[in-house]
């Protein structure tokens, strides 16, 4: 997840195309549904689900984003010299 997209793992199979707009509740410090337009409906890895970009974010989300995927990413390698 970026602030500009997600990949969407979909285990139950919904059918959706690029284009279309979905909405996702997301849990962040309070409920909120998010709007996302699917970009494509491939995974990598053969998994189930689509990629999406976020549409019409207000300032606060994209700010509630970004905090959430500084907490959640993983830790760049460390160089060694």
């Amino acid at each position: 997840m970026t602030v500009l997209g997600c990949a969407v793992h979909d285990k139950d199979g919904i059918d959706v195309r690029p284009g279309q707009i979905v909405l996702v509740r997301f849990w962040l410090p309070r409920k909120q549904i998010l709007k996302i337009v699917v970009v494509h409906t491939r995974l990598q890895g053969g998994l189930k689900g689509f990629g999406a970009m976020f549409v019409d974010l207000t300032e606060d989300q994209k700010e509630t984003l970004e905090q959430i995927i500084d907490l959640f990413a993983e830790p760049e390698a460390v160089k060694q010299p």
